[in-house]
Parts: C-alpha cells; structure tokens; sequence
C-alpha cells in the first residue's frame, strides 16, 4: 500500500516535471533488488505497486498527449530538444541550445518548431518536432562518438559536483539573499553521497536486513 501511494505521487510528479519519467521507469525496475527477503514474489509484487501507482496518472496523459501530438508525446513535446541540447557539438555538461533558439521558456516551444519546420519544409505535429531534435542529437552521437563518450563524462562530473547549477532558480543566489533560514538545511553535496550509498546498499547487505 505505501509504495502504490508512492507511485502515486512519483506519477504526479512526473505529470509537472517530464524529466522525472526516466527516474521513475529506473525505481520500478531498482525496486525489486531494494526490498527485504520475503514470500516468493513480494519484490516484485512491490515494483508492480510502484508502478501501477505511477501509471495511473502518467498513462492517462501520455494517451492524451499522443492522441494530439501526432505521435507519442508521454508529458511534454520538449523531450527531443532537451536531448539534442544535451547531445551536440556545442554541449559542455550542460545544456546548449541550437542557434537560433531563445533561452527563455515562453519562446523555446516555439522556437524549437519553427527551426525544425524551417529544416525540414513543412508543418510539424509536437511528437514529429520531438523527432526531429532526437534525430539531430542522435547524427551527432554517431558521427562523433569519441566527442561524446568526453562529453559523457563532463555530464558525470557537472552531475556529482557539489555545486548545485542554477536554470530558473539560482539556489545559493535566493539562500543568501532572500531565504537565510535555509542555510542550516542539507544540499545536494551531502545528500548525492548518501543517495549513492542507498542505491548500493542492496548489493552488501544481507537480504533478510531491512534497511
């Protein structure tokens, strides 16, 4: 019952933050290794739970989503510009939009359709943009992928550096200047260590231990 009520708030959360779907496919799948030893199928009666819960609400906008995005749109249609951003020759660990594109939230959709529209000479559904900005990123991998296993690593490293990298919020900026009473609190340079050992910990401990 706890880990469907999860997936229900993972699922919601998914439904505001597209990104966060990546994350929550790789729990269902972690789940199994994370629960205690039990009856016969409890681990994977606990990641159907978690993933049910989730689905209830990612499934049901994903098939609207599609319905009218001419193609399979599961949150958002930015998907293809979020990977061809990461994924380019200009990309440095961290996102790097396309010329052209503004890099301001109210344009990006646009943007993004009209530059895939102007290269290819027609009309554009959101899934066929999506299509067009993961086919970029993906002629890129296959054409340079020495640049992109370096690129890779830049990610790695931007990813697990303990300073946390502002896009709409600059986070040190607000905690020194408007939220003081968050200076105490924890940031990601002492929770990704702790999360990592969590994520782990499966693998040492004994399978009778909860955690």
């Amino acid at each position: 019952r706890d880990l469907l009520g999860a997936g229900l708030f993972f699922g919601l959360s998914v439904i505001g933050v597209g990104q966060w779907v990546l994350v929550f496919f790789a729990l269902a799948l972690w789940l199994p290794m994370m629960v205690p030893a039990g009856p016969p199928g409890l681990q994977l009666r606990a990641a159907a739970a978690f993933a049910v819960g989730g689905l209830l609400f990612i499934a049901p906008m994903g098939a609207w989503n599609s319905a009218r995005g001419g193609g399979l749109v599961l949150t958002s249609g930015d998907a293809g510009l979020n990977f061809f951003t990461g994924n380019n020759e200009r990309s440095t660990g961290l996102p790097a939009s396309p010329v052209g594109l503004r890099d301001t939230p109210q344009f990006e959709e646009g943007d993004a359709r009209r530059l895939a529209e102007q290269a290819l000479g027609r009309a554009l559904p959101p899934a066929g943009v999506a299509r067009y900005w993961t086919g970029r990123g993906l002629e890129w991998i296959t054409a340079h992928p020495g640049a992109w296993l370096a690129l890779l690593g830049m990610k790695i490293q931007t990813l697990w550096n303990g300073y946390e990298i502002p896009d709409n919020y600059h986070y040190v900026f607000m905690r020194k200047n408007f939220l003081p009473t968050l200076w105490p609190l924890v940031t990601f340079s002492l929770v990704a260590p702790l999360a990592l050992i969590g994520a782990v910990m499966p693998f040492w401990r004994r399978r009778d231990v909860a955690a």
